[in-house]
């Protein structure tokens, strides 16, 4: 994507790879989960307006965030070295996609639908992934003096990036005293898991 420099409000248009211009950086958004974040050059940051992509001075608007998560489809192999992500924006929840028309004269736009097609795959770098969506750590602790799950079961959300179920993304769930665990990211493509407790858990108070 080639930004329209100095240019508030200036629409977004398709670039060649490594032509000038393209110094796109992700910022994650503060107060946010992962996944979230900005996309600046310098001042001016990606944001949505209707179907068009423009480059605006940086504010704290949804419609300058961008929820990122893997996006790798049959057929469009990223390089080596790069990963496949998506990039929905917060306020429209529409994803940015490579038009086959011009688009006001652009051939990228907001689509309404995401879909898993080559269309809305783009590639960065795999250390750009790697930061993006693989540096979340589990969040949970073990609570003191929770009563264990009443159904002596620990349960689990796990979420995958594609529907074959081959890339895990993230998983939210609670342990066997009841305490929250998270990581990751949340995903369309969810498993329900579950795992009987041990006896003695059920003895702590």
């Amino acid at each position: 994507m080639k930004p329209a420099i100095g240019k508030p409000g200036g629409n977004v248009s398709a670039a060649p790879c490594h032509g000038p211009g393209l110094d796109w950086e992700f910022e994650p958004v503060r107060g946010t989960q992962s996944g979230w974040e900005r996309i600046r050059d310098g001042s001016f940051c990606l944001g949505a307006r209707g179907r068009r992509l423009v480059s605006a001075r940086c504010d704290d608007s949804l419609e300058q965030q961008w929820v990122i998560t893997p996006l790798e489809t049959p057929g469009a192999a990223p390089p080596p070295g790069f990963r496949g992500i998506r990039l929905k924006n917060a306020a429209t929840g529409e994803c940015v996609e490579g038009a086959p028309e011009p688009v006001g004269g652009a051939r990228i736009r907001l689509h309404p639908e995401c879909q898993p097609r080559p269309s809305q795959q783009w590639n960065v770098h795999r250390s750009v992934f790697e930061r993006l969506l693989m540096d979340a750590r589990p969040e949970a602790t073990r609570a003191p003096r929770q009563r264990p799950l009443a159904s002596g079961q620990t349960e689990r959300l796990q979420f995958y990036a594609d529907e074959g179920r081959t890339l895990l993304v993230g998983w939210r769930g609670r342990d066997c005293l009841g305490a929250q665990t998270s990581w990751g990211v949340s995903s369309p493509h969810e498993t329900r898991v579950s795992a009987p407790c041990p006896r003695e858990a059920g003895a702590l108070e």
